[in-house]
């Protein structure tokens, strides 16, 4: 596991369920937080709540 991973909160933005879930689940083993958003608006909601270190983002998103 990274050392530093567990410092870093992690954004995915993903309208895709199974991607989303992928990506989170690779994420989550190597130690990052991970939090996921279905829709861009999502996204920027969860952002403004609590802002992450990184933001992986689909590029096509619903709702934008």
């Amino acid at each position: 596991m990274n050392e530093n991973a567990g410092k870093a909160s992690l954004l995915i933005v993903e309208d895709s369920r199974i991607q989303a879930k992928i990506l989170s689940s690779k994420l989550l083993e190597a130690g990052y937080s991970v939090r996921v958003a279905e829709n861009g608006r999502i996204g920027l909601e969860m952002i403004r709540e609590q802002r992450p270190t990184l933001v992986i983002s689909d590029i096509e998103m619903p709702e934008m």
